[in-house]
């Protein structure tokens, strides 16, 4: 199973604050295009998971994500990402991942 695979679902039990470079790494080979990137606002990423929009907690159809400091992102922000990757099946099948590394 790749690292990035490793990494992402450590996340779901996730207690605290990850740094913006690990959570970024990991957030974007997981979504991939739905990630916009916002400048000028506390909000850095947009993810779209408008697929979602019937569960109420990703009502919006999107996801904002804060940086805190300027160099983490909160524990409760990446249990959000987790669940979202989980409802939308991003993950690759582990028949995929046992070869690959990284």
């Amino acid at each position: 199973m790749p690292g990035w695979v490793k990494d992402f679902q450590r996340w779901k039990g996730q207690k605290t604050a990850l740094r913006v470079g690990e959570f970024e790494s990991a957030m974007k080979r997981v979504f991939g295009s739905r990630v916009r990137e916002v400048s000028g606002t506390s909000h850095r990423w947009i993810i779209d998971v408008s697929e979602l929009r019937g569960d109420p907690e990703f009502s919006r159809g999107i996801i904002t994500i804060p940086v805190a400091g300027g160099q983490v992102v909160k524990a409760g922000y990446v249990k959000i990402c987790f669940r979202a990757a989980e409802l939308l099946e991003l993950f690759p099948p582990k028949e995929d991942t046992d070869d690959e590394s990284g």
